[in-house]
């Protein structure tokens, strides 16, 4: 049989009149920027399923009103603004090879743009940005003797176009002209096994390729289960990030920032002990502590000889803290989350600590049915509290929440 999904949205929000005191003056209306914040967004989904196959796709795209004077931009001008747009397709085969084991293929292309338009008292700037990529991607999964769950992957991935423009429209003036490609590639083995007596190994590592450099990451889980409710979990692992081609590439002629072509990846190392502990058949608590060690971690600092913006490998950072949470089920439909972390972060060069790294974070989470099932409130909430930025000034603490009203023509149980 035939399964079809579709769906597609917009949305568009006119903008209001924001007043910056930083612009209080005659000359820049008096800290107004008139209908400064607009935003507009589409997107639209699609997906077709029939035996082991699947295809999916979508697209979206977003336009958004800069209303700060960003980059040293004309304030209150309408015309600076920002585009994003995405669009992917992949199509996924799933089959089994045995009696315990099963195949995953997933083909797919990928693309990403952005379009910035920049309004300058001399001229108009604009901001191009455009990758494109494809994928395949293999999965195989086998249930051995009872004892062992074995995964085997392949992934490999090549990038037809990582395009970066800084131009200026009129008087023309080009500041930025690349178009790089390059091909990765990354090879996956993991064993999940049985030890007896409530434990349980996860053991794995990863291969990766890429240009310019290899990566070998090994994973670790040793999990126990002393009593029923009662779970514990020791986890290591170690991961990268390799630069992006923005991090490596991006300039702007010499104006604010400046390109790093020999940046290295991020690495981490990571450590973390959870205890999840099932208080009542619909309560359950988790408390886990973590520690993260990074190595080279790539920020947006100033370089001292010329006063410009460059991303650059931080020697190490390191992070520690612990999270608690609550999950609850109290009634039929009725589930609610509340989750507390805190985190210390620093620069082990400088011993400062790390930009825009809150030490607290505050998370409330609730869904409940309405109306015989008809309907559905779920409300979402988050504290955080300050945190440094990258010109070692303050972002204040701040309470976010989303409310959602859902609603069904027939009842859903």
């Amino acid at each position: 049989a035939w399964q079809v999904l579709a769906s597609a949205s917009h949305r568009r929000m006119e903008g209001e009149d924001l007043y910056y005191p930083e612009y209080d003056d005659p000359a820049t209306n008096d800290g107004v920027f008139a209908d400064g914040d607009g935003d507009e967004a589409s997107r639209a989904f699609a997906s077709v399923q029939r035996g082991p196959l699947s295809l999916h796709a979508a697209w979206s795209r977003r336009d958004k009103h800069v209303p700060t004077g960003a980059w040293e931009t004309v304030f209150n001008d309408p015309r600076t603004m920002a585009r994003d747009q995405r669009a992917y397709a992949d199509l996924t085969w799933e089959v089994a090879t045995g009696v315990s084991s099963r195949l995953h293929v997933r083909g797919y292309y990928d693309e990403y743009r952005y379009q910035g338009w920049y309004a300058y008292d001399y001229a108009m700037n604009r901001d191009d940005a455009q990758g494109r990529w494809i994928g395949l991607d293999t999965r195989w999964t086998a249930d051995l003797r009872g004892r062992h769950r074995l995964v085997v992957g392949a992934e490999a991935r090549h990038n037809l176009r990582g395009m970066q423009r800084n131009f200026d429209e009129d008087p023309p003036q080009v500041y930025l002209d690349r178009d790089e490609t390059s091909s990765e590639l990354g090879l996956v083995v993991q064993d999940e096994i049985t030890l007896g007596n409530g434990w349980t190994l996860n053991a794995g590592v990863r291969h990766d390729r890429y240009d310019g450099f290899d990566s070998t990451n090994p994973r670790l889980a040793l999990i126990a289960e002393p009593r029923e409710g009662t779970v514990l979990k020791g986890l290591y692992a170690t991961a990268f990030r390799a630069p992006s081609v923005y991090e490596r590439y991006y300039d702007d002629g010499g104006s604010s920032q400046k390109a790093n072509p020999d940046l290295d990846p991020e690495a981490i190392t990571s450590f973390e002990v959870v205890w999840q502990q099932q208080l009542s058949a619909r309560v359950a608590s988790t408390v886990s502590w973590f520690h993260y060690d990074i190595d080279d971690l790539i920020t947006l600092v100033v370089d001292p000889a010329d006063d410009l913006l460059v991303l650059q490998n931080v020697d190490q950072a390191t992070a520690s803290g612990v999270e608690l949470g609550v999950d609850a089920r109290m009634l039929p439909g009725v589930h609610g989350r509340a989750s507390y972390s805190y985190q210390a972060s620093e620069d082990d060069r400088t011993g400062a600590d790390l930009a825009n790294s809150p030490q607290h974070l505050v998370k409330v989470n609730a869904h409940a049915p309405m109306f015989d099932h008809r309907a559905s409130v779920a409300l979402q909430a988050q504290y955080m509290s300050a945190r440094k930025t990258r010109l070692d000034d303050e972002a204040v603490a701040h309470v976010t929440a989303d409310l959602t009203l859902l609603w069904r023509t027939r009842p859903q149980r």
